[in-house]
């Protein structure tokens, strides 16, 4: 029985089940800061633990559908880095996913670890310094991913995850021409747009390279007063291109850094993408050039400005970096100006992969 909402009581039963462990008083706190998913935390005074649903649709848009065979992915991803897990060598205390206790795969549902004292690091403020040491963690870590399962059939075959991709297909590629239907932008380029969007969305639904977490952006990443991470909502994670962690992460730094006023801070989202690719260039070691092959350099600056017009001008305006901004302020149309750029291939990327 597909459930799109449970019960306190339910959502109770569900954690103890999982832990074969008795609550105490336990509360139940809905949480809030993803877009696709329900989740809850349930809790005592003694211990913790999230329990995420995935309905049949987005969460905060209900009228998209969306496959709710996502959280089978995000599962077979978190068992990867448990202690028994094919890629459990790449977990540290310093970066690793929450460790998955149980998964309800007729409910779309999974329990796992409540990770404790950690913030988004969309919303944490951290200094230049910790910018520089957060940056390269995450990218040492997502780079030793790309490496260790570059050209492995077996991740293939485990995480060809193709509704995700065909929905974002739809939504994002197929979309961002829409998106910049807007007065400052020409009907020609609007049509260039098209055409460059919707042929990335085809060649990202043919075999790809590796395995991607496939929703790297800041909310994504946990991060602590030790600049420990955790790298939640795997459930985009699917073999596929290099792109769809590397440039999906450079298109939000770029977003944080136009968007946040606050000069120190706005310059720290420049300095996490380039600590990032720095990390990741030394972890992914002989194996870069293979993963960013002049392909992938081709295409991410398509990607990058497809992610900043669904952000900017799409359905995913809401709740992120744009919401509120008007369509004559003057951040929001260089924005759009610049997906567009980047797409059309009239703008170089503002980091060099």
């Amino acid at each position: 029985m597909e459930m799109s909402d449970f019960s306190a009581s339910e959502l109770i039963q569900i954690a103890e089940n999982s832990l074969e462990i008795r609550f105490v008083s336990p509360g139940v706190e809905v949480l809030s800061g993803g877009n696709l998913n329900k989740v809850w935390r349930v809790s005592d005074t003694q211990k913790s633990v999230i329990i995420k649903h995935a309905p049949p649709f987005i969460a905060s848009q209900p009228d998209v559908p969306l496959d709710s065979g996502r959280i089978h992915f995000e599962a077979k991803a978190l068992k990867l880095f448990r202690g028994d897990g094919k890629l459990s060598h790449l977990s540290s205390n310093k970066v690793k996913p929450p460790e998955i206790y149980h998964f309800d795969q007729p409910n779309s549902l999974i329990v796992m670890e409540d990770v404790g004292n950690f913030e988004s690091l969309g919303t944490e403020k951290i200094s230049t310094n910790e910018a520089e040491i957060v940056g390269n963690r995450l990218g040492e870590f997502i780079g030793k991913l790309h490496a260790e399962t570059f050209k492995k059939k077996q991740f293939g075959r485990s995480f060809n995850n193709t509704e995700i991709q065909k929905t974002r297909g739809k939504v994002q590629y197929k979309g961002a021409a829409n998106y910049a239907d807007v007065s400052f932008i020409d009907e020609i380029t609007k049509n260039e747009v098209r055409n460059q969007t919707q042929q990335l969305g085809k060649d990202l639904l043919k075999p790809g390279k590796c395995l991607v977490m496939g929703d790297l952006w800041p909310s994504s990443v946990l991060v602590n007063e030790q600049n420990m991470l955790r790298i939640i909502d795997w459930e985009f994670s699917h073999f596929g291109r290099p792109l769809q962690d590397v440039a999906h992460f450079a298109a939000h730094c770029l977003m944080l850094e136009m968007t946040t006023a606050e000069h120190s801070q706005a310059k720290k989202w420049k300095i996490l993408f380039e600590s990032f690719l720095k990390g990741y260039r030394i972890a992914a070691g002989d194996c870069y050039k293979k993963l960013i092959d002049e392909k992938e350099i081709q295409d991410a600056p398509v990607h990058i400005g497809a992610e900043m017009l669904v952000r900017a001008n799409g359905p995913f305006r809401q709740g992120y970096v744009f919401d509120g901004m008007s369509d004559e302020h003057p951040v929001w149309k260089k924005s759009i100006e610049i997906a567009v750029q980047l797409i059309i291939g009239e703008k170089e990327l503002f980091h060099d992969f």
